[in-house]
Protein backbone atom coordinates (compact mmCIF):
# COMPACT_ATOMS: atom_id res chain seq x y z
CA UNK A 1 0.00 0.00 0.00
CA UNK A 2 1.35 3.44 -0.89
CA UNK A 3 2.01 6.17 1.63
CA UNK A 4 -0.83 8.30 0.28
CA UNK A 5 -3.30 5.39 0.56
CA UNK A 6 -2.19 4.75 4.12
CA UNK A 7 -2.85 8.38 4.89
CA UNK A 8 -6.39 8.06 3.51
CA UNK A 9 -6.89 4.90 5.58
CA UNK A 10 -5.79 6.71 8.74
CA UNK A 11 -8.24 9.50 8.01
CA UNK A 12 -11.06 6.98 7.57
CA UNK A 13 -10.20 5.35 10.90
CA UNK A 14 -10.44 8.68 12.77
CA UNK A 15 -11.36 11.60 10.57
CA UNK A 16 -11.14 14.03 13.50
CA UNK A 17 -7.87 12.72 14.92
CA UNK A 18 -5.61 15.27 16.55
CA UNK A 19 -2.68 13.29 15.13
CA UNK A 20 -2.65 13.91 11.39
CA UNK A 21 -0.31 13.01 8.56
CA UNK A 22 0.34 14.66 5.21
CA UNK A 23 2.82 14.09 2.43
CA UNK A 24 4.02 15.83 -0.70
CA UNK A 25 6.87 15.24 -3.12
CA UNK A 26 9.39 16.79 -0.72
CA UNK A 27 8.55 15.65 2.80
CA UNK A 28 6.28 13.82 5.20
CA UNK A 29 4.75 15.68 8.15
CA UNK A 30 3.04 14.39 11.28
CA UNK A 31 1.10 17.14 13.07
CA UNK A 32 0.08 16.82 16.71
CA UNK A 33 -2.64 19.14 18.02
CA UNK A 34 -4.05 17.07 20.90
CA UNK A 35 -4.99 18.61 24.23
CA UNK A 36 -3.72 15.50 26.02
CA UNK A 37 -0.15 14.21 25.99
CA UNK A 38 0.86 12.18 22.93
CA UNK A 39 3.60 9.54 22.89
CA UNK A 40 5.26 7.59 20.10
CA UNK A 41 2.85 4.66 20.48
CA UNK A 42 -0.10 7.02 19.99
CA UNK A 43 1.39 8.19 16.70
CA UNK A 44 2.07 4.60 15.61
CA UNK A 45 -1.45 3.41 16.48
CA UNK A 46 -3.01 6.32 14.61
CA UNK A 47 -0.94 6.13 11.43
CA UNK A 48 -0.54 2.33 11.20
CA UNK A 49 2.12 2.89 8.57
CA UNK A 50 5.58 1.34 9.11
CA UNK A 51 6.92 3.31 6.15
CA UNK A 52 6.50 6.42 8.31
CA UNK A 53 6.98 5.03 11.82
CA UNK A 54 8.32 1.51 12.23
CA UNK A 55 8.25 -0.38 15.51
CA UNK A 56 11.19 -2.65 16.31
CA UNK A 57 11.91 -4.75 19.39
CA UNK A 58 12.82 -3.39 22.81
CA UNK A 59 11.25 0.02 22.41
CA UNK A 60 13.18 1.00 19.27
CA UNK A 61 11.37 3.09 16.65
CA UNK A 62 12.43 4.26 13.18
CA UNK A 63 10.84 7.56 12.10
CA UNK A 64 10.82 8.82 8.52
CA UNK A 65 8.85 12.03 8.89
CA UNK A 66 8.92 15.51 10.26
CA UNK A 67 6.92 15.95 13.48
CA UNK A 68 5.29 19.29 14.28
CA UNK A 69 3.98 19.75 17.81
CA UNK A 70 1.34 22.45 17.48
CA UNK A 71 0.60 25.15 20.06
CA UNK A 72 -1.13 23.72 23.12
CA UNK A 73 -0.03 20.16 22.33
CA UNK A 74 2.58 18.03 24.12
CA UNK A 75 4.77 15.30 22.68
CA UNK A 76 6.26 12.89 25.23
CA UNK A 77 9.17 10.68 24.22
CA UNK A 78 10.02 8.63 27.28
CA UNK A 79 10.86 5.16 28.54
CA UNK A 80 7.24 4.07 28.93
CA UNK A 81 7.26 2.99 25.29
CA UNK A 82 10.59 4.10 23.83
CA UNK A 83 14.24 3.25 24.38
CA UNK A 84 15.64 4.69 21.14
CA UNK A 85 14.07 6.90 18.47
CA UNK A 86 16.05 6.61 15.24
CA UNK A 87 15.20 9.41 12.82
CA UNK A 88 15.97 9.14 9.11
CA UNK A 89 17.13 12.23 7.25
CA UNK A 90 14.16 12.44 4.90
CA UNK A 91 15.25 14.96 2.25
CA UNK A 92 13.95 13.04 -0.74
CA UNK A 93 15.40 15.65 -3.08
CA UNK A 94 18.84 15.39 -1.52
CA UNK A 95 19.24 19.19 -1.56
CA UNK A 96 19.78 19.72 2.16
CA UNK A 97 16.87 22.18 2.37
CA UNK A 98 15.79 22.27 6.02
CA UNK A 99 12.15 22.31 4.95
CA UNK A 100 12.66 18.85 3.47
CA UNK A 101 14.76 17.29 6.23
CA UNK A 102 13.08 15.38 9.05
CA UNK A 103 12.89 17.20 12.36
CA UNK A 104 10.96 17.51 15.60
CA UNK A 105 9.67 21.10 15.51
CA UNK A 106 7.93 22.31 18.66
CA UNK A 107 5.40 25.12 18.95
CA UNK A 108 3.80 23.58 22.03
CA UNK A 109 5.51 21.37 24.61
CA UNK A 110 8.13 18.65 24.41
CA UNK A 111 9.19 16.14 27.06
CA UNK A 112 12.11 13.82 26.36
CA UNK A 113 13.13 11.62 29.28
CA UNK A 114 15.30 8.51 29.70
CA UNK A 115 15.60 7.68 25.99
CA UNK A 116 18.03 7.93 23.10
CA UNK A 117 17.30 10.11 20.07
CA UNK A 118 19.61 10.04 17.06
CA UNK A 119 19.87 10.18 13.31
CA UNK A 120 19.86 6.89 11.43
CA UNK A 121 21.12 5.66 8.07
CA UNK A 122 19.28 2.40 7.24
CA UNK A 123 21.54 1.61 4.29
CA UNK A 124 24.66 1.57 6.45
CA UNK A 125 22.85 0.50 9.61
CA UNK A 126 24.59 3.33 11.44
CA UNK A 127 24.26 6.97 12.43
CA UNK A 128 24.45 9.63 9.72
CA UNK A 129 28.01 10.89 10.00
CA UNK A 130 30.07 13.77 8.66
CA UNK A 131 33.46 13.10 7.12
CA UNK A 132 34.95 14.32 10.43
CA UNK A 133 33.31 13.90 13.83
CA UNK A 134 34.57 17.32 14.88
CA UNK A 135 35.84 20.26 12.84
CA UNK A 136 39.49 19.38 12.17
CA UNK A 137 40.61 23.01 11.76
CA UNK A 138 39.09 26.37 10.87
CA UNK A 139 40.19 26.01 7.25
CA UNK A 140 37.50 23.33 6.88
CA UNK A 141 34.77 25.65 8.19
CA UNK A 142 32.12 26.53 5.57
CA UNK A 143 33.46 23.90 3.15
CA UNK A 144 30.27 21.83 3.34
CA UNK A 145 31.63 18.91 5.34
CA UNK A 146 28.92 19.52 7.95
CA UNK A 147 26.16 20.09 5.37
CA UNK A 148 25.17 16.41 5.17
CA UNK A 149 21.42 16.49 5.95
CA UNK A 150 20.62 15.05 9.37
CA UNK A 151 17.47 15.31 11.49
CA UNK A 152 17.31 17.89 14.24
CA UNK A 153 15.22 19.15 17.17
CA UNK A 154 14.04 22.76 17.05
CA UNK A 155 12.01 24.65 19.62
CA UNK A 156 10.35 27.24 17.40
CA UNK A 157 10.44 30.98 18.06
CA UNK A 158 6.62 30.93 18.14
CA UNK A 159 6.41 28.26 20.81
CA UNK A 160 3.95 28.77 23.65
CA UNK A 161 5.29 25.95 25.81
CA UNK A 162 8.41 24.45 27.34
CA UNK A 163 10.82 21.74 26.22
CA UNK A 164 12.39 19.62 28.96
CA UNK A 165 15.05 17.08 28.02
CA UNK A 166 16.33 14.90 30.86
CA UNK A 167 18.30 11.70 31.47
CA UNK A 168 18.64 11.07 27.74
CA UNK A 169 21.19 10.71 24.94
CA UNK A 170 21.11 12.95 21.86
CA UNK A 171 23.54 11.93 19.14
CA UNK A 172 24.45 12.62 15.50
CA UNK A 173 21.81 15.29 14.99
CA UNK A 174 21.97 18.55 13.05
CA UNK A 175 23.82 19.95 10.05
CA UNK A 176 24.69 23.27 8.40
CA UNK A 177 21.57 24.59 6.70
CA UNK A 178 21.84 28.34 7.21
CA UNK A 179 20.01 28.40 10.54
CA UNK A 180 17.78 26.31 12.78
CA UNK A 181 19.23 22.88 12.09
CA UNK A 182 22.21 22.70 14.41
CA UNK A 183 21.03 19.71 16.44
CA UNK A 184 19.24 20.83 19.61
CA UNK A 185 18.12 24.44 19.10
CA UNK A 186 15.85 26.66 21.19
CA UNK A 187 14.38 29.73 19.53
CA UNK A 188 11.60 30.34 22.02
CA UNK A 189 10.13 29.28 25.35
CA UNK A 190 7.27 30.21 27.63
CA UNK A 191 8.37 29.32 31.13
CA UNK A 192 11.45 27.50 32.38
CA UNK A 193 12.86 24.77 30.14
CA UNK A 194 15.37 22.30 31.57
CA UNK A 195 18.11 20.32 29.82
CA UNK A 196 19.50 18.11 32.59
CA UNK A 197 21.54 14.95 33.04
CA UNK A 198 21.91 14.11 29.34
CA UNK A 199 24.72 12.87 27.14
CA UNK A 200 24.86 15.14 24.09
CA UNK A 201 27.45 14.17 21.52
CA UNK A 202 28.39 14.12 17.83
CA UNK A 203 25.79 16.72 16.92
CA UNK A 204 26.67 19.78 14.86
CA UNK A 205 26.20 21.93 18.00
CA UNK A 206 25.51 20.40 21.39
CA UNK A 207 23.06 23.21 22.16
CA UNK A 208 22.12 26.49 20.43
CA UNK A 209 19.65 29.19 21.37
CA UNK A 210 18.39 32.58 20.18
CA UNK A 211 16.36 34.98 22.32
CA UNK A 212 15.62 32.33 24.94
CA UNK A 213 15.19 33.06 28.65
CA UNK A 214 14.66 31.11 31.85
CA UNK A 215 16.60 27.99 30.92
CA UNK A 216 18.71 25.64 33.00
CA UNK A 217 21.47 23.52 31.40
CA UNK A 218 22.70 21.28 34.20
CA UNK A 219 24.59 18.03 34.85
CA UNK A 220 25.04 17.20 31.15
CA UNK A 221 27.96 15.39 29.50
CA UNK A 222 28.53 17.30 26.26
CA UNK A 223 31.31 16.06 24.02
CA UNK A 224 32.59 15.57 20.47
CA UNK A 225 30.13 17.94 18.84
CA UNK A 226 31.28 19.22 15.46
CA UNK A 227 31.48 22.92 16.37
CA UNK A 228 30.41 24.14 19.82
CA UNK A 229 29.33 22.43 23.00
CA UNK A 230 26.93 25.06 24.37
CA UNK A 231 26.20 28.16 22.26
CA UNK A 232 23.54 30.39 23.82
CA UNK A 233 23.40 33.12 21.20
CA UNK A 234 21.67 36.33 20.17
CA UNK A 235 19.84 37.93 23.15
CA UNK A 236 19.66 34.72 25.18
CA UNK A 237 19.27 35.73 28.83
CA UNK A 238 18.52 34.50 32.34
CA UNK A 239 20.16 31.15 31.76
CA UNK A 240 22.07 28.91 34.17
CA UNK A 241 24.81 26.64 32.80
CA UNK A 242 25.88 24.56 35.77
CA UNK A 243 27.72 21.35 36.64
CA UNK A 244 28.25 20.19 33.07
CA UNK A 245 31.23 18.29 31.66
CA UNK A 246 32.08 19.80 28.26
CA UNK A 247 34.99 18.60 26.14
CA UNK A 248 36.41 17.73 22.70
CA UNK A 249 34.70 20.12 20.33
CA UNK A 250 35.81 21.53 17.00
CA UNK A 251 35.49 25.12 18.27
CA UNK A 252 34.51 26.52 21.69
CA UNK A 253 33.35 24.48 24.64
CA UNK A 254 30.91 27.12 25.93
CA UNK A 255 30.39 30.42 24.11
CA UNK A 256 27.82 33.13 24.78
CA UNK A 257 27.66 35.67 22.01
CA UNK A 258 25.82 38.76 20.79
CA UNK A 259 23.78 40.66 23.39
CA UNK A 260 23.46 37.82 25.88
CA UNK A 261 22.89 38.83 29.51
CA UNK A 262 22.18 37.41 32.95
CA UNK A 263 24.01 34.21 32.08
CA UNK A 264 25.44 32.26 35.02
CA UNK A 265 28.16 29.72 34.24
CA UNK A 266 29.34 27.83 37.31
CA UNK A 267 30.97 24.57 38.42
CA UNK A 268 31.50 23.21 34.91
CA UNK A 269 34.42 21.04 33.82
CA UNK A 270 35.49 22.30 30.39
CA UNK A 271 38.53 21.01 28.52
CA UNK A 272 40.16 19.85 25.28
CA UNK A 273 38.20 21.80 22.69
CA UNK A 274 39.91 23.47 19.73
CA UNK A 275 38.85 26.98 20.74
CA UNK A 276 38.38 28.62 24.13
CA UNK A 277 36.94 26.60 26.95
CA UNK A 278 34.52 29.36 27.99
CA UNK A 279 34.13 32.58 25.99
CA UNK A 280 32.04 35.70 26.59
CA UNK A 281 31.70 37.39 23.22
CA UNK A 282 30.16 40.46 21.53
CA UNK A 283 28.31 42.61 24.01
CA UNK A 284 27.63 39.99 26.65
CA UNK A 285 26.86 41.68 29.96
CA UNK A 286 25.62 41.21 33.55
CA UNK A 287 26.90 37.64 33.52
CA UNK A 288 29.40 35.60 35.51
CA UNK A 289 31.57 32.52 35.23
CA UNK A 290 33.10 30.46 38.03
CA UNK A 291 35.48 27.51 37.73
Amino acid sequence: MSISNNWILAQEIDENSCISYSTDSDRNTISISCSQDVNISDIYNTLQNPEILEKEDNGIWILDSRIVVEKGATLVIDSKDTSWLKILAGDKNGDGDRDNVNSITVLGNLIIDSVKVSSWDPENNDYIKFEFDILPDREHEHTGIDAVPRPYIKIDDETTGTANITNSELAYLGYECGGGCSGLSYYGSNGTSIVKNNEIHHNRFGFYSVGVDNMVLEDNHVHHNFMYGFDPHTATHDMIIRNNTVHDHGAMGIICSLDCYNITIEDNEVYNSAGSGIMFSRNMYDSSSQK
